[in-house]
């Protein structure tokens, strides 16, 4: 006589990953991340994968490097939009190797395509851009001057 498996409930929280993987896809965050990274392929979980994990987590819990794999894990992966559960285990040196690799990134770069993609996927009326000449600035023209905007105002 075989005795039976102890069936376990797992709790899982979805929160706010559809909303966030749906801002994350429009952004195209990944693909930017994974282009401006120069990955090398032969990670186990891309570092650009990662990186759109520690954005996650700032958005939605805000956990340190030392407990994020656990957080990682009460995650609900069938939630719409979601890629699935890892493979590979996560820890905290492979969150520290991704943060690395964003260290040394060309951070100009990618926070110009950043820049492109959100203005792509949330299209901002031409007026309400403008460049000085050593910054960019967005403004939705809500009652602040372009002077007041640079504390230049007077």
């Amino acid at each position: 006589m075989s005795i039976p498996q102890e069936k376990k409930l797992r709790r899982c929280e979805v929160g706010g990953l559809p909303l966030i993987e749906h801002i994350i896809r429009q952004l195209r965050l990944r693909e930017v991340l994974a282009d401006e990274l120069n990955l090398s392929g032969r990670e186990q979980i891309s570092s650009a994968d990662v990186l759109v994990l520690l954005v996650t987590n700032m958005a939605m819990a805000r956990d340190p490097l030392y407990e994020l794999a656990d957080w990682a894990e009460t995650m609900d992966v069938r939630s719409p939009g979601s890629r699935g559960r890892p493979k590979a285990r996560l820890t905290d040196d492979r969150f520290g190797r991704a943060l690395d690799k964003l260290y040394t990134a060309d951070r100009a770069s990618l926070q110009t395509r950043a820049f492109i993609e959100t203005v792509r996927a949330a299209p901002v009326p031409k007026k309400s851009i403008w460049a000085p000449p050593q910054n960019l600035w967005v403004g939705n023209g809500i009652g602040v001057s372009k002077n007041e905007a640079w504390g230049t105002g007077k």
